[in-house]
């Protein structure tokens, strides 16, 4: 089958679009926030009233506080290689980085003793509670408040599903324990000898495939299942995830799977990076779309987190951190390429298209200097694409004049495939396309 394709393009609802109520919007570019060291990014979080609002970022094996002009500091070392857990109270921050678990007041870095040395898998924070999950295991400790340290007695154990706990997540007042075979759901208790218990009947017998591809999204907990099929909490778990994605899944390396989210405008975005690609997810709209970065299969922001009024996420190449703006179309001085996918059905005898007509914003480019052209290729065979051709988007101040390509051939049963793309320094959003309509 075809590959339809939207790429580093997200279907935002259009009530006033005739093109079936929809419009595609590009994904915000990027803007360089702060260059930290060599990389990679392991890992980004920001809590408001936790160490005066600033990021704190672990990159390679440090871990840096930047405020919110991207001015770093160094707090210290953080051994590891792997992304890291992050949970936080108003004063306190613990990391757990390749089963460790280390904590920060946002001064220095000390380690958190674990009873008998347990190794660490992540973290979370409820009520002014750490908890800590073992690694390679379903017991899970706590740190009460005010304490440094777990006590030895201060633990339990998620074994109403069977496999070891791969990640807790706070959500809202609930702690989630997402295992290799299921997943379990624990709230407080208000005992302080037992402070948290498991809630009867949340117990789902769909798992996790790996600890990095579990997110927090759009106030519930998105994951990938041990089935390949990716899973957003509620009542029950929802399948979120659509065959060609799941296809992709398959054919993934476990190592590689990455997952975050963040919003921007009014859309909540869930992206998850695998070996073939970074595939995003729309909660507004349910569609899934591409993300790349120009040169790379996937898209390098792989971690993130909201700060007071932007995204910020960190490189999976480098050391470098990028503030997500919707208003820019290129990706820190690099081209951001976006594509889209169409067809042209053909039923019974074959057709002729003698024009094609792209409904789409026209003239804003920022250099007025500057000639953006949206490039367009079709395929009669649903395979191969012919070469492609190059028409204006017309430059700065040029508002909504009309795209459109003549003479494109005869097309057959089923159809032809179009492509779009743009690289050009320009916005760029669609409503949609038509062919064979009357000049405009």
């Amino acid at each position: 089958m075809p590959v339809i394709r939207a790429l580093n393009m997200l279907v935002e609802k259009d009530e006033t679009n005739p093109f079936g109520g929809v419009t595609h919007i590009q994904r915000p570019g990027e803007v360089l926030f702060a260059d930290i060291n060599a990389g990679p990014v392991r890992g980004l979080f920001r809590q408001a009233g936790t160490l005066s609002g600033d990021f704190l970022a672990i990159s390679d094996e440090q871990l840096y506080r930047v405020n919110d002009i991207g001015a770093k500091t160094l707090v210290g070392a953080l051994p590891g290689s792997l992304r890291v857990s992050v949970a936080a109270t108003s004063t306190r921050v613990i990391i757990a980085s390749d089963t460790v678990a280390y904590s920060t007041t946002g001064a220095s870095v000390t380690t958190v003793v674990m009873p008998d040395s347990r190794p660490v898998g992540s973290v979370a924070q409820l009520n002014g509670y750490f908890i800590l999950t073992e690694e390679n295991s379903a017991r899970f400790y706590w740190i009460e408040p005010g304490q440094t340290n777990p006590d030895g007695l201060s633990f339990a154990t998620t074994e109403s599903t069977p496999g070891d706990n791969l990640k807790v997540s706070r959500v809202g007042d609930e702690l989630w324990f997402t295992k290799n075979e299921g997943t379990e759901v624990w709230v407080p208790t208000g005992d302080a000898d037992l402070p948290f218990q498991r809630v009867p009947g949340r117990n789902y017998d769909k798992g996790g495939r790996a600890r990095d591809a579990i997110a927090l999204f759009d106030n519930s907990l998105a994951w990938v299942g041990n089935d390949g099929i990716v899973y957003r909490g509620d009542q029950a778990p929802v399948r979120i995830s659509d065959h060609a994605l799941e296809e992709q899944i398959r054919k993934a390396d476990l190592s590689s799977m990455s997952m975050w989210s963040f919003p921007f405008d009014g859309h909540s975005v869930l992206c998850l990076s695998l070996s073939t690609g970074t595939y995003a997810l729309d909660a507004s709209s349910g569609q899934w779309s591409e993300m790349q970065t120009y040169g790379l299969d996937t898209w390098r922001c792989h971690v993130g987190d909201l700060g007071e009024a932007f995204v910020v996420a960190g490189s999976s190449e480098d050391g470098k951190l990028y503030r997500l703006d919707p208003e820019v179309s290129n990706d820190a001085g690099m081209p951001m390429t976006r594509k889209m996918t169409g067809g042209i059905p053909a039923v019974g005898q074959p057709q002729r298209i003698n024009s094609l007509d792209l409904y789409a914003v026209s003239g804003t480019a920022t250099d007025p200097n500057l000639y953006p052209k949206v490039r367009i290729s079709l395929s009669y065979d649903l395979q191969t694409y012919d070469d492609w051709q190059d028409v204006s988007l017309s430059r700065q101040g040029h508002y909504g004049e009309p795209i459109r390509l003549n003479r494109l051939g005869l097309v057959r049963y089923p159809g032809a495939l179009i492509q779009f793309q743009v690289t050009d320094d320009v916005k760029w959003v669609v409503q949609g396309a038509s062919y064979n309509e009357p000049s405009r």
